[in-house]
Parts: C-alpha cells; sequence; structure tokens
C-alpha cells in the first residue's frame, strides 16, 4: 500500500522518505496543491515494470508468457530440455552454430638483451 505526504513534509524530510522509498520498496504518494501528484518507486521497481511493459507489449510473447504462467501456478509443468525450450521460444528455428575454439596462443619465452629481458611472442 502506498505512503502518502505532502511536498512540504516531503522537503522536510527528503532523506529519511527516501530511504523509506529504497530500503522498505514503499511507493510514496507526494499530494501537492494546485498541481498533479507524484509518485516516487524504487529504481529497481520501476526496471522491473519498464521490462514488463515491454515483454507483454508483442501479443504473441504476451499469450506464451500468460500461458507458461498458467502452467506454472497450476503445476503442469513438463520438464523439458534446453533444446526443446530453445525450439519453442524461437518457434522452430534451428539454434546458431557453437563458436569455433580459438587457437592457442603460443608459447613466451624470455629473450636476453643485455640490459634487461624482454618477453617475445615466437
Amino acid at each position: 500500500m502506498a505512503i502518502e505526504t505532502t511536498y512540504t513534509s516531503l522537503r522536510e524530510n527528503l532523506a529519511s522518505v527516501l530511504d523509506q522509498v529504497v530500503d522498505q520498496q514503499e511507493t510514496v504518494i507526494v499530494r501537492r496543491r494546485g498541481s498533479r501528484d507524484v509518485a516516487l518507486i524504487p529504481a529497481s521497481e520501476l526496471a522491473g515494470l519498464i521490462e514488463t511493459a515491454h515483454l507483454l507489449r508483442s501479443p504473441r510473447n504476451a499469450r506464451r508468457l500468460l500461458t507458461a504462467l498458467h502452467r506454472a501456478e497450476g503445476a503442469k509443468a513438463r520438464p523439458a530440455t534446453a533444446a526443446q525450450l530453445r525450439l519453442e521460444i524461437l518457434g522452430g528455428h534451428p539454434p546458431p552454430p557453437p563458436p569455433t575454439p580459438r587457437p592457442e596462443a603460443p608459447p613466451y619465452r624470455p629473450v636476453s638483451s643485455g640490459l634487461s629481458t624482454i618477453t617475445c611472442v615466437s
């Protein structure tokens, strides 16, 4: 449930109100006389809301996520391999090929220059 405060009270207690928002994951509604109200929420909460809106923007993705949610809530989740999940998510497209291994670096050997030792790659 959101906490309400006035602009004047917020100004007088800004540090403690901001700590409460962050530490207790509280939403604070700031009532302003003659202006529209403002809400203070933790930045992590805002990031989550933005990500959720992005994920639900596509009707196809929203249906897929809601189906998975209902399946999980009903304990009807079925075990699946990573390859099966990849096929479900990518819609039947084959997975990308694995990256080619990088060749090993040549061994280092010290070379004496008379004054100091320099490390060279052969």
